[in-house]
């Protein structure tokens, strides 16, 4: 497993690492290598299903998110939250998959090269939506913004959504952070 990821049965999804300490060069000559200004955000392709797993994990804080690496991590995850969530069954409307049908497509063959991002979002209505608009990489942290989508008129229920995201194997590698946006945003705009 890599070092940016938690396992999912941890309880703590999000690994928290401190940055590097910045030194000058004439302090670290002997000792260690100068600490490299990263370059600029690179914006990584990637898709995005989103599934209705309605449910509450009382130990975890919403959002949450996960970076899988392979379909023993994913296995561990869903074998550590089906009795939190619904993974099993069609939650919304027209809905084509559930979170158990949707992971049956990642195996080894796909974790080669590439890897999942989880992100877990609590709604205060059936109703709200939501759409990854970009996925940016720098050298050590990867940043998904997602937008909420709030219906002008909202049902009156709890929801909890899965997003499931592809992406290359070299995201896997960095710090994952989520930024939430929307026209409602739930305790302002959220990042993490």
């Amino acid at each position: 497993m890599l070092a940016s990821c938690t396992p999912p049965n941890s309880g703590k999804d999000l690994p928290v690492s401190p940055g590097p300490t910045e030194k000058s060069a004439q302090d670290t000559a002997d000792t260690e290598p100068a600490v490299v200004t990263p370059g600029p955000a690179l914006t990584l392709e990637f898709s995005a299903q989103y599934i209705r797993t309605d449910g509450y994990d009382e130990k975890r804080s919403y959002p949450a998110a996960t970076l899988i690496t392979s379909a023993d991590e994913l296995k561990a995850y869903y074998d550590a939250y089906k009795g939190s969530f619904d993974l099993e069954s069609r939650q919304s409307d027209g809905a084509d998959t559930n979170f158990y049908d949707a992971m049956q497509k990642y195996g080894s063959a796909y974790f080669k090269n590439n890897c999942l991002a989880l992100v877990v979002l609590e709604e205060p209505s059936g109703s709200n939506r939501h759409k990854v608009v970009r996925v940016d990489s720098d050298a050590d942290k990867l940043k998904i913004s997602i937008e909420r989508i709030v219906a002008m008129i909202g049902t009156d229920d709890m929801a909890q959504w899965h997003i499931i995201i592809e992406l290359p194997l070299t995201a896997a590698e960095k710090e994952l952070r989520v930024s939430l946006t929307g026209t409602e945003p739930l305790n302002n705009n959220k990042s993490f």
